[in-house]
């Protein structure tokens, strides 16, 4: 084996301690020295857009046990070659760097290029090489007996008939914003010949499903070097994240956000949520109520007293411009109101907005709700979140009635999706003193049903180290059964969490250092949701995703909503948190 130079050896140490224990010791996992030394030589190869001939021994340089790879080329995010090969064929590397540097060499773009440029373009271009393990076969009849065995940032999919393959990869399929899922295999049968694809195919000889696990590695420039992918991302968040972690994931979503303000001179507001696999905002003018939201959230941001004076006016700034365009909408919801409501009163705007909110007349006509129009317990809630802010004890008497029939009309296996809105509205209304009977409550109940709602959260928390869920997912909140349940919509629990660690009444002294450690862990979840600057090298138009919040690690769609959830949480998470994070306790932890 060929000795490895010491930077690669430091580097090695470094991308090892990036992988989790339980995938070092998966026999489904190449080596990574192997990895990284192969990585290299297909650097070079890229870098002097030329091969060795493939009879020299150069051309036969692999990885022991590697099944496949596959080698993406970008240049500045955009994909100009691709190519895959099998250890089966013979020099897997080899091959998979000639067809990639062929469908760059076909990019037209490319081959516009002066012969002397183009020869050189291969220094300016990014590598991502991903190898795979053997191949573990999928047992059962019909692929919806696979659907737990795929983890979504796990495995590959791989189809064999006789000899012929069909495979998809990772660091592929995160590119078309899709992941490894039995549905897709009837797709990869029809590929590989089987024209009613995969139905009764698995009971046939030479006919199997496999799923396979990837060392992949890419680099964030051209002349930078290889960093693993671990949950679609180069840059991995810390266990623990500190006060100075957070700023910076906050300072950066923020960026992100206002760059999402209409490119026009017209007063639209915000472009919609972004697909960064197509490179497009859906809908192109964000809805009202994003636009609310976001107005809202930016307030938030511009009254904390953590962050420097040009970032609290830049906020402010760009939530008057979005409130300015909101407020020329001439057809509003009950629910859009309430966003607007709080977007107002955040932003320090008075306006008699109640006169025109019709929130009293639903409940006075609450009777007569026709069951597919009325509002949700999540919208009901936020009205009344939006209303409990209000210094008249009229609108507050109506957010206790709009609180109750969130609680009532949402059954208590889904009231997870009442927060963070009645968590604040509850607080609220008990922090203003006011005597109004909760006609859901026993009288004084309502924070102890607050204390019931956090366990039930808290009890589907991943904790580090669980290998079902991985490592990636540790701090999310598992709402269904699967890892693919673990997803940004773990951020409304989270914004709860801040408030209710602040109250004495919902968290005791007993409670305080399991509490601030599990803050800690949802904290490094939605770092890891989180597109660094480094990571946005591996999409399409790297400025338009650094700093946003990712649906899912597997998921790179950027819906408005998150992005929302993830700024008021930073932001009320770092005013809590003391300038210095504290050293954790000694021991177990709380797992």
């Amino acid at each position: 084996m060929i000795r490895t130079p010491r930077p690669i050896i430091v580097l090695l140490a470094c991308l090892l301690s990036v992988l989790s224990m339980d995938a070092r010791a998966d026999s489904g996992l190449p080596g990574v020295e192997q990895s990284v030394e192969a990585w290299y030589v297909v650097r070079g190869w890229v870098t002097d857009f030329a091969l060795p001939d493939a009879a020299s021994p150069a051309a036969r340089t692999g990885v022991d046990d590697a099944f496949a790879c596959c080698l993406i080329l970008r240049q500045s995010g955009r994909v100009l070659g691709v190519g895959t090969a099998t250890e089966t064929e013979g020099r897997m590397l080899h091959r998979a760097t000639t067809r990639a540097l062929s469908m760059a060499l076909a990019d037209p773009a490319l081959r516009a290029l002066p012969d002397d440029i183009r020869e050189s373009i291969g220094a300016k271009l990014t590598v991502e090489l991903e190898i795979t393990g053997p191949m573990q076969p999928l047992i059962g009849h019909t692929p919806a007996e696979f659907q737990d065995d795929i983890h979504p940032l796990h495995h590959g999919l791989a189809l064999r008939w006789n000899e012929k393959w069909s495979m998809k990869f990772p660091s592929r399929l995160r590119g078309m914003n899709r992941r490894a899922d039995v549905s897709m295999l009837d797709g990869m049968a029809i590929s590989l010949g089987l024209g009613s694809g995969l139905r009764n195919a698995l009971e046939r000889d030479g006919i199997a499903a496999y799923r396979f696990r990837t060392i992949d590695l890419a680099q964030s420039q051209p002349d930078a070097p290889p960093q693993l992918v671990v949950g679609g991302t180069m840059s991995q968040p810390p266990a623990l994240p500190g006060v100075d972690d957070l700023s910076m994931a906050r300072d950066s979503l923020l960026t992100h956000v206002r760059s999402r303000q209409w490119p026009g001179e017209e007063p639209l507001g915000l472009v919609g949520s972004y697909d960064p696999s197509t490179d497009q905002y859906e809908p192109i003018v964000a809805p009202t109520l994003d636009q609310a939201m976001t107005a809202w959230a930016l307030g938030r941001v511009a009254n904390s007293t953590s962050i420097d004076r040009p970032s609290r006016d830049a906020a402010r700034d760009t939530a008057a411009e979005l409130l300015a365009a909101l407020l020329t909408v001439e057809e509003t919801t009950p629910v859009e109101n309430a966003a607007i409501l709080l977007a107002m009163q955040t932003n320090g705007i008075d306006h008699d907005i109640t006169m025109d909110f019709p929130a009293w007349w639903l409940c006075e006509d609450c009777d007569n709700w026709d069951p597919e129009t009325a509002p949700s317990g999540h919208d009901l809630a936020l009205m009344s979140f939006a209303m409990s802010e209000s210094p008249d004890i009229h609108d507050r008497a109506l957010a206790r009635q709009l609180a109750d029939l969130a609680w009532e009309r949402t059954p208590v296996t889904r009231q997870v999706s009442l927060m963070p809105w009645i968590v604040w509205t509850e607080l609220t209304l008990a922090r203003s003193g006011d005597s109004m009977p909760s006609s859901y409550h026993q009288d004084g109940h309502e924070l102890e049903s607050l204390r019931g709602l956090r366990q039930l959260v808290m009890e589907r928390q991943v904790p580090p180290g669980d290998t079902r869920f991985g490592a990636e997912l540790a701090g999310g909140i598992v709402l269904g059964e699967r890892p693919v349940h673990v997803t940004a919509k773990s951020l409304r629990p989270f914004a709860a969490m801040p408030a209710m660690y602040q109250h004495e009444q919902i968290t005791t002294a007993e409670d305080r250092e399991e509490q601030f450690a599990r803050l800690q862990f949802a904290m490094r979840f939605l770092l890891q949701l989180q597109v660094s600057e480094a990571d946005a090298a591996l999409y399409r138009t790297p400025s338009r995703v650094s700093g946003g919040i990712r649906m899912a690690p597997w998921d790179a769609r950027m819906p408005t909503s998150a992005q929302v959830m993830a700024l008021v949480t930073l932001s009320d998470v770092i005013d809590l948190l003391p300038a210095k994070t504290p050293e954790p306790p000694p021991g177990d932890g709380v797992y």
